[in-house]
């Protein structure tokens, strides 16, 4: 990925922030840590800069303000947040002559720029907070370092870690401590069981499975075709959407729809053939995270798009698949699921936009995009929590500006416990004019 000069030198001196200074922002005086685990400031010279504003904190003893003509103080609740991220400080060069930003810093750093925008936004509203920031490499143990800190156990939010070994990390901890961790980036949840304080931005894969049957099934009077390659993966996924077809979890009336399943081991077109009909539509759903098949696959299908109605329904790691070709995409009438959408029709898209590029001469990517919306809803859901309240009882179906939220228990089938929270908010989009755009 290519940058801009003053954009790789704004990274240079985040990184170095995170190495020299202090996290805490707002106005408390951050809580003295051991040394080798001190959280980090990243001090940005062109980026918002969060500073919450000064408390007014009450006197012992408030005389009447009928005799004094003054008003009460105003209680002003301070939040105390950790942003768990993988910057990997130590494998940049910070030097000016040579400056250079390695590939596995960019995501926590684009997810951070959006986060602070954010914050500033939320701060200029009241919102009330000390910020800290930890760099967790991608380490387990230096993520379970960070979380052995006293004061940790003093946060109202931590967002983050982003990958799967230091979550699993963290869940632990949230669930000892009855502290609520949000999942910023991760689906995945195999390891978390009964931690009600474990909240997942990214959907499940049958949540997926959920939305797209559900969206074939509007209409009814459609051939479906499951088609996979035979996998324990491809199966499961495989398994999980045939089972809306048969009653399932899915609200929507599914009209006697069946679906056909194909296990795509011949490399002839002829298997291909049997299995599409003249005169409906042919709704192709591939459960498949592999791109060679996913590439060999579209190939294949897009032969056919001239003598048949064919739809075809991927998941939702595709959009970044670099192999597919436009065109047969085009041609199939591809739509895929996501929990992100940039329309720029929206103002606030627009202004979320200009303040980055004024910041980072740059447009923002999906990561900042993500890092601005997480941020600003749970900054919002917290003001709405009572001091004794779980923060999982605050969460509202909310739209935010490049996402939504909407998050439901998950329950456990065995001791009927709550499992964790998971955000069930998608959209449908559809591949149409060479881009993405909402189906209908």
């Amino acid at each position: 990925m290519l940058y801009r000069k003053n954009t790789k030198l704004f990274y240079i001196i985040t990184i170095i922030g995170l190495i020299f200074f202090s996290s805490c922002f707002g106005s408390r005086q951050p809580r003295k840590t051991p040394e080798t685990n001190t959280p980090t400031r990243p001090t940005p010279n062109r980026g918002p800069r969060v500073e919450a504003p000064k408390t007014t904190k009450p006197s012992a003893t408030v005389n009447s303000p009928k005799a004094e003509n003054k008003p009460l103080p105003t209680i002003i609740q301070e939040y105390d947040i950790a942003l768990l991220l993988p910057f990997n400080t130590s494998l940049n060069n910070l030097s000016y002559e040579n400056d250079s930003i390695e590939d596995k810093s960019v995501m926590a750093l684009e997810f951070y720029e959006g986060a602070l925008i954010a914050l500033e936004e939320l701060k200029d509203k009241g919102f009330n907070a000390n910020i800290y920031v930890y760099d967790t490499e991608k380490s387990r143990d230096k993520t379970k370092n960070i979380l052995n800190q006293t004061h940790f156990k003093e946060m109202d939010l931590v967002i983050g870690p982003v990958y799967n070994k230091p979550l699993e990390e963290a869940n632990s901890f949230s669930q000892k401590n009855k502290i609520s961790i949000v999942s910023p980036l991760s689906p995945t949840t195999k390891f978390v069981e009964e931690n009600p304080y474990y909240l997942n931005v990214n959907q499940s894969i049958m949540t997926h499975c959920s939305y797209i049957y559900d969206h074939i099934a509007k209409n009814g009077n459609k051939n479906i075709v499951v088609i996979h390659r035979g996998t324990k993966s491809d199966q499961k996924n495989a398994d999980i959407f045939k089972g809306f077809a048969g009653g399932g979890k899915s609200g929507v009336e599914h009209i006697g729809m069946m679906v056909e399943e194909l296990i795509f081991m011949d490399p002839s077109q002829e298997i291909l053939e049997t299995y599409l009909q003249q005169g409906r539509e042919n709704i192709i759903v591939i459960p498949s995270f592999n791109e060679p098949f996913a590439n060999d696959l579209v190939r294949r299908l897009n032969s056919f798009s001239g003598r048949y109605n064919i739809t075809l329904y991927g998941m939702p790691s595709w959009n970044k698949f670099e192999s597919l070709n436009i065109e047969h995409l085009e041609n199939l009438n591809f739509h895929i699921t996501s929990n992100f959408y940039k329309d720029m029709s929206k103002s606030k898209a627009i202004q979320f936009e200009q303040i980055y590029r004024a910041n980072l001469n740059n447009l923002p990517s999906e990561y900042a995009c993500k890092g601005y919306d997480v941020v600003k809803y749970f900054g919002k859901m917290l003001e709405r929590k009572n001091e004794d309240d779980e923060l999982s009882t605050t969460l509202r179906y909310s739209n935010e500006t490049f996402g939504g939220f909407y998050f439901v228990p998950v329950i456990n089938p065995d001791t009927g416990e709550i499992d964790y929270y998971e955000n069930q908010k998608l959209y449908m989009l559809k591949f149409q004019n060479y881009q993405f755009r909402k189906a209908d």
